[in-house]
């Protein structure tokens, strides 16, 4: 039944090609468009020698950096067709006879998640592409040199980059079952992360500084900085060097960004189990 209603939720959405394109392709195109710029313009007058790209440090970059503010918010439209689109149509009586209300659900999640692994290994991909083009266009060759442990960092920054994605879609698909609306799906989520951009840049200048010091409390309630302990911990967070991580603080950040998961995708199911849906 649960592929059956995965099936049925990624055909929707690969029909719906407006809300794939602007939801989940826009930003990755945007991305590329903004590399080619750059490329073009502001490195044509550059010797061939300053234009010799490192791709593998350009690959952590572009995965690192992948679940940008800008991308979030448009990943917020496909979750709010995804997860509120069956209140807005009134489509969600015709189809609980097919599968149970978890399984429905469940099945939007996997989408969503699918998805918004799409949207960053895009991004990611892009970032590489636009270093290629750069190098052919000065005709240098580009370097190729990873560093030890160079695929872990990278998995790593890709996985930060995701979860961030998910976060944010978990606020969206609790905010979408309490509330029935698409509005509240992308107002909700990005009010709740204008505060939390508030908080953070009060703490950042603190804990980069000592991040023993930070409280467990402020990674749970705040995670884009859980993020950024997290791409920190794996180097690269920040243009200067700075104290280590300590692992238990690390672990700390992953575990608060995992309960944000928990909170907003299973809340939206516990809440959904017991919905009157009798107009819906």
């Amino acid at each position: 039944m649960l592929t059956d209603a995965i099936a049925a939720e990624a055909f929707k959405l690969v029909r719906n090609w407006k809300v794939l394109f602007w939801g989940f392709l826009f930003i990755p195109l945007l991305a590329l468009a903004v590399g080619l710029f750059g490329v073009v313009v502001l490195e044509s007058g550059l010797p061939p020698e300053a234009r010799r790209p490192e791709l593998a440090q350009g690959a952590l970059n572009a995965f690192r950096d992948a679940a940008s503010p800008l991308t979030i918010l448009f990943v917020l439209i496909g979750a709010a067709v995804l997860f509120a689109g069956e209140y807005r149509w009134e489509t969600w009586r015709l189809m609980l006879p097919r599968a149970s209300r978890v399984t429905l659900v469940a099945g939007k999640i996997a989408v969503f998640a699918v998805a918004a692994l799409v949207t960053v290994v895009l991004i990611g991909l892009v970032g590489v592409l636009t270093e290629l083009l750069g190098a052919a266009a000065a005709g240098a060759a580009p370097h190729w040199r990873p560093a030890p442990g160079w695929a872990g960092r990278l998995a790593g920054f890709a996985a930060i980059s995701w979860l961030m994605l998910l976060q944010a879609g978990a606020v969206a698909a609790l905010a979408a079952v309490a509330t029935r609306s698409m509005m509240a799906v992308l107002l909700v989520p990005v009010g709740l992360g204008v505060g939390q951009a508030l908080l953070h840049a009060q703490t950042s200048m603190a804990w980069m500084a000592d991040p023993a010091s930070l409280e467990p409390w402020r990674l749970l309630a705040l995670p884009s900085l859980a993020g950024d302990v997290l791409r920190l911990a794996l180097g690269g967070q920040g243009l200067l060097p700075g104290p280590a991580v300590p692992g238990a603080l690390a672990v700390t950040a992953l575990v608060s960004l995992l309960a944000w998961l928990v909170a907003g995708y299973g809340g939206a199911m516990a809440l959904f189990r017991w919905q009157d849906l009798s107009k819906e």
